[in-house]
């Protein structure tokens, strides 16, 4: 058994993004308006993957920060009451965003500062998301900050816990580095940096995963690729990309 396919989604525009603060794993109230936002993509969803009430068992499944929580009830509740689709909810510390240490809560300017004491001199810094969250996609050095190993064996654990042990189709809420790249990057390379590059998704947009099967997993404990398939058979795509411009 497995949930396939996943679709994977990063939580609704938050305070601390549209004050252009490093979040982590602190806490922001979702903004207002993104509701419906939340909502249409909803809509989007159903449509691409033609769902219809009582043949497919759907499992949301979100970090179980507020701002994942929240959207995820959106999409739950939307999924009920338009599209009569009950959907098993589940929330789960195994997706929260890697943790930040010091640079949680600062601003991106306050940020940069910091980083600048820890990444090799001469590393272009602007105080800006397209230019910082690479360095807190791929930084193991950030003081108090969690350890890639650490959110590593986290996400493994969802793996097996979660994804291997149940049937039908999965949406994943979580956020830009720990669902968005990480999750995807470990099912697909088996390493949660993949080929090393962070991608930027914005608020509410999201990714398809075509899983072939986990059973290699099963049989050695990895999630390597086998016979060279730098994927390993597994399809990535993206969804319609939704609230773009918060």
């Amino acid at each position: 058994m497995e949930l396939n396919p996943l679709i994977v989604l990063r939580h609704a525009l938050s305070g601390g993004n549209k004050e252009n603060r490093v979040q982590g794993q602190s806490e922001s109230e979702l903004r207002r308006g993104y509701k419906t936002k939340a909502e249409r993509l909803t809509d989007t969803i159903v449509g691409e993957e033609r769902l219809i009430p009582r043949t497919t068992p759907v499992y949301i499944f979100c970090s179980n920060s507020d701002r994942a929580y929240y959207t995820a009830q959106w999409i739950h509740g939307h999924l009920s009451n338009v599209h009569h689709i009950q959907a098993d909810l589940r929330r789960t510390e195994l997706l929260k965003e890697r943790g930040q240490g010091v640079l949680e809560g600062l601003s991106y300017e306050q940020a940069v500062i910091i980083l600048r004491q820890i990444l090799p001199p001469g590393t272009p810094l602007t105080p800006d998301a397209n230019c910082i969250y690479p360095h807190l996609f791929s930084c193991d050095e950030i003081p108090n900050g969690e350890k890639q190993e650490t959110a590593k064996l986290r996400l493994e654990r969802f793996a097996v816990e979660d994804l291997q042990r149940l049937e039908g189709m999965g949406i994943i809420v979580g956020h830009g580095i720990s669902g968005m790249n990480y999750l995807p990057n470990l099912l697909m390379h088996g390493n949660i940096l993949g080929e090393g590059t962070y991608q930027h998704f914005p608020n509410l947009a999201g990714v398809r995963l075509e899983l072939e099967s986990f059973s290699r997993y099963r049989k050695t404990g990895r999630y390597e690729p086998q016979n060279g398939n730098v994927n390993g058979g597994h399809v990535i795509r993206p969804l319609e990309k939704i609230a773009v411009n918060p």
